[in-house]
């Protein structure tokens, strides 16, 4: 089946869903548990470490992921968002309480800077560092996040603002360029960071947001029917639109490394209820296998530890996770890393 994206000239395949296993939380391979503070979420890799966002109290832990042990609580301001990163040496990390990037020296363990930033609290988003520069979603200026702010990482100065549309809540880095899902608008903007321009604007599915770059493309997490969709960097266009079963107004996708069962994209699923905490049951994830254009290994997560399982990941490269509410999860060599109970 073929379906007509937003404009006539770009037409994307449509796969088919297969008949996917279901597999059980209680029948994964976990090798540790690793105890962290309550409504533990954003995570990152680096510096041979997992470095994750914790709400209640506010900080980043960092687990040794040779040992499964945590080695630093970092105290942060309030309200982490946007995500956290590794770059230039550091971990970033936003707080939209105090509307700050937080730049953490991972050799002291300890803020060296906080770099103020155009966010306060609000939807769920996700800001991206490419080019020595934090590229982030601003809804100071703009309640609606009509554009992308891009801020120097090394001096803090303001450098440009990029309209990309509304509801641009989502920005990425990946194959040389950065993405920006508007949500408001269906499409995904591609931003030369050597010029700051748009090169292009790209039909996806409706109400786009969380995105990942690996596999040779950008997915694309559509909430409002739960398909992903395959930008093809090289073209500019949505290549195919995988029928992912996954609606949700939060969740996320991630991209990149080698599965035990396959190569694939996780797609994580989450009810709304969750992310404000009530409890409402785990969130389900499914897996893309680019290959085949539909879903394979989805997985049911729970929540509450980080847990360690070698069926989820075998790459460090790719920073990725199979997420769950409000624990997200790490990957480290040779095993993965999710939330549960």
């Amino acid at each position: 089946m073929l379906a007509l994206a937003a404009t006539a000239s770009t037409v994307a395949q449509v796969a088919q869903p297969l008949e996917p296993p279901r597999v059980a939380l209680d029948k994964l391979p976990v090798t540790a548990r690793i105890d962290l503070p309550t409504s533990a979420d954003w995570i990152t890799f680096g510096f041979g470490s997992v470095w994750v966002v914790n709400y209640r109290p506010d900080r980043v832990s960092r687990i040794d992921s040779a040992t499964n042990r945590v080695t630093a609580d970092i105290p942060i301001g309030r309200n982490g968002c946007r995500g956290i990163v590794a770059g230039a040496d550091r971990i970033w990390v936003a707080t939209c309480g105090d509307g700050v990037i937080n730049e953490i020296d991972p050799k002291a363990d300890s803020i060296v800077r906080k770099i103020p930033a155009p966010i306060k609290r609000g939807r769920e988003g996700a800001f991206a560092f490419a080019a020595g520069s934090f590229w982030i979603p601003d809804n100071v200026s703009d309640s609606a996040s009509n554009t992308v702010a891009r801020i120097d990482a090394r001096t803090g100065a303001l450098l440009g603002r990029i309209a990309t549309g509304a509801r641009s809540d989502v920005v990425i880095a990946g194959f040389g360029s950065v993405w920006v899902a508007s949500s408001g608008e269906n499409v995904v903007v591609r931003i030369d960071p050597a010029t700051n321009g748009i090169l292009a604007r790209i039909p996806v599915g409706p109400s786009p947001k969380f995105m990942s770059a690996g596999e040779g493309a950008v997915w694309v997490q559509n909430r409002t029917d739960g398909s992903v969709s395959r930008i093809d960097p090289a073209t500019n266009r949505e290549a195919a639109r995988v029928v992912a079963n996954a609606p949700t107004q939060a969740g996320d996708i991630s991209a990149g490394g080698e599965s035990e069962v396959d190569d694939g994209v996780e797609v994580g699923r989450e009810d709304d209820q969750e992310r404000i905490g009530a409890d409402v049951g785990a969130p389900e994830q499914a897996q893309v296998d680019q290959r085949k254009g539909g879903i394979d290994e989805p997985r049911r997560h729970g929540r509450g530890r980080i847990q360690r399982d070698p069926a989820c990941y075998r790459a460090f490269q790719a920073w990725q996770k199979c997420h769950s509410s409000r624990t997200p999860t790490p990957v480290a060599p040779g095993l993965g890393w999710y939330g549960a109970t």
